[in-house]
């Protein structure tokens, strides 16, 4: 793989979150995710063994979605985009009382954080919705 291709590629960047100066990241081509999830695992099972952490219970039904600092801020840019909600939300005690009891000690962003993550999701998918559009009108021209 040239340096030309590792800058087209994008890679996914997993790191230890209870210890990352310990351990080295693992990287995962974009395209191959499910090459090396076993030595993924092992990782993560080897370094809970070593510090005497438990693991995370995994769903036993498959319908629960993994949390994710990244999905939780994507989640709460939609919400507020679709149901019009002040960004500043999560500065709400209540809102932050439930977030708490759910998963503790989660870390929620700061709004400038969601309002940043609208106007991205506002420019990525006005362009799709142009291209839509620009598409139809042509078949509908000709």
């Amino acid at each position: 793989m040239t340096l030309l291709d590792l800058q087209r590629s994008c890679f996914f960047f997993f790191h230890c979150q209870f210890h990352p100066t310990l351990h080295k990241p693992h990287f995962c081509p974009h395209r191959s995710t499910g090459e090396g999830t076993s030595n993924l695992q092992h990782s993560v099972a080897l370094c809970l063994k070593l510090h005497g952490d438990k693991p995370v219970p995994q769903s036993t039904t498959g319908s629960s979605i993994p949390y994710s600092e990244a999905a939780h801020c994507t989640l709460l840019a939609l919400c507020c985009a679709k149901e019009h909600r002040p960004f500043n939300s999560v500065l709400d005690e209540d809102y932050q009382a439930e977030v708490e009891m759910l998963w503790p000690g989660t870390k929620l962003p700061h709004p400038a954080t969601i309002n940043n993550d609208v106007k991205s999701l506002y420019n990525g998918l006005s362009r799709h919705v142009k291209s839509y559009f620009q598409v139809c009108i042509l078949i509908y021209i000709y």
